[in-house]
């Protein structure tokens, strides 16, 4: 029995130490993100099924803009805004959270996560890394690209499920196409 409780001690401190290492909080300072704006180069790769059930496959690029709301700095949380770009604006594909897990306030990793219920019309997750530069103190330059992503959604026809990837650069909010309701 004195092996068992050792056991269960071990595993309870091993989960301690590693929840508090790796948890959900991430120590660096992330304000200067805070209203900063992406403009991103979306590659899509989807199978999609129509009415008769047959199964067929279609790729895509489009342009998404990405905009910082919000910093979280207590849990290492970019509260964004997401937007596609179409008929010379943007429409709002709405909310996202993009939780940091490891790197420094100028260079990290990051993942997003949608939908998680079964039913929701999109679920899935994309995740990547940000690099930005400094001058004076001021952020004036970053890039994204991300590892990896997918996502299951309901288009008009039924399921589809793909693959995305992002690439692309802080913008100036002066270069920001203007919000179309």
């Amino acid at each position: 029995m004195k092996n068992r409780t050792s056991y269960w001690a071990a595993l309870v401190i091993i989960f301690a130490l590693t929840f508090f290492t790796f948890g959900p909080s991430f120590a660096e300072d992330l304000s200067a993100w805070e209203g900063k704006w992406f403009k991103i180069t979306e590659k899509v790769s989807l199978l999609e099924t129509n009415e008769s059930g047959s199964i067929s496959s279609s790729n895509y690029s489009q342009t998404v803009y990405i905009h910082i709301n919000e910093v979280d700095n207590n849990n290492g949380i970019l509260r964004c805004n997401g937007y596609d770009y179409r008929d010379g604006g943007l429409r709002s594909t709405g909310p996202l959270a993009m939780q940091v897990r490891a790197g420094s306030s100028l260079g990290f990793i990051w993942y997003i996560q949608v939908g998680t219920e079964v039913q929701s019309v999109v679920t899935g997750g994309i995740a990547g890394r940000i690099q930005g530069k400094m001058t004076n103190g001021v952020l004036k330059s970053a890039t994204i690209k991300t590892v990896g992503g997918a996502a299951s959604v309901i288009i008009d026809s039924g399921p589809a499920v793909g693959g995305l990837g992002w690439s692309g650069s802080m913008v100036p909010e002066s270069k920001v196409p203007p919000v179309i309701q």
